[in-house]
């Protein structure tokens, strides 16, 4: 019985001390980081949460969105309302959300963007549809990433005319939808076109382009063609 004390005691004090040394780092970590970084921090923070609140309040967005998103400065945003964010959203500096509306496919009546909760994605994100692009739950991307369902025309069409028409006014046609699904992981650089599915759980290389299926659980590298 006296050893089996001893061997208690002995296991608080230990754990005691890991807490102690612990909140030792913490607050050393806090000091030498300085009380102004500290509070330029913590203001950022404030500010991109505020900058969420009001594209909420302001109606910016589709009415099923969300009142807690995460936005940084330079937001563009082209038909809000066809764009629909769940709680926990976020986007890093400069990003682009554009639904755009075109009479080359009279079928598709409801071009939309959708995100699911607590995805967020980096600096220069792009996201753009005249079709369709579904981004499931915590799927979390670098900067710079391209996600588009379109393109100025259809390329074999158009290369095949005798003559060519300037990119510029060619009308805007979509291949295939997008879907992203839940818990996926994008790297930097990436562009995902028309077509492409991306199934639960899989990663996406640095600088790869996606265009079609991604198992899931899977790690995918492609380079451009």
């Amino acid at each position: 019985m006296h050893r089996s004390g001893l061997v208690r005691r002995s296991l608080v004090l230990e754990e005691y001390l890991s807490i102690s040394d612990g909140a030792t780092k913490l607050v050393r970590d806090f000091s030498s980081e300085g009380y102004v970084n500290i509070a330029l921090r913590a203001l950022k923070a404030l500010t991109i949460r505020l900058r969420g609140f009001v594209c909420f309040a302001c109606r910016i967005f589709a009415d099923q969105s969300s009142w807690l998103l995460y936005i940084d400065r330079g937001l563009r945003v082209k038909n809000g309302k066809a764009i629909q964010l769940g709680s926990g959203v976020g986007f890093g500096l400069f990003a682009r959300l554009e639904v755009f509306h075109t009479t080359t496919h009279p079928y598709i009546r409801h071009p939309k963007i959708i995100i699911g909760e607590d995805s967020s994605f980096g600096d220069y994100f792009h996201c753009g549809a005249v079709n369709s692009v579904i981004i499931g739950r915590r799927v979390l991307g670098g900067s710079h990433i391209l996600i588009a369902d379109h393109s100025h025309g259809n390329n074999k069409m158009e290369l095949s005319k005798p003559a060519l028409v300037a990119p510029t006014r060619r009308d805007i046609y979509s291949k295939a939808p997008i879907v992203i699904e839940d818990d996926v992981w994008i790297g930097d650089g990436v562009v995902i076109l028309a077509g492409a599915h991306i199934a639960s759980g899989a990663v996406i290389a640095a600088n790869t382009v996606v265009r079609g299926f991604v198992a899931p659980r899977s790690t995918f590298f492609q380079g451009p063609r």
